[in-house]
């Protein structure tokens, strides 16, 4: 995968967050070593909400 994002209209309803848990399942079952995540510097709820969401579990 190179990138999502989320239409305005489900924002804030942890759409992002099932994606990226996702994710983390699909490069766990794959044995990826790595996953890297940019946000663009624009993005203020995808900032404030990976910490809590990427680094946790």
């Amino acid at each position: 995968m190179y990138g999502f994002s989320v239409a305005p209209e489900p924002q804030g309803r942890g759409v992002g967050s099932a994606l990226l848990q996702a994710v983390r399942q699909e490069a766990a079952a794959r044995d990826a070593r790595r996953i890297t995540l940019r946000v663009l510097g624009t993005n203020a709820r995808a900032q404030s909400a990976l910490p809590s969401t990427w680094l946790s579990g």
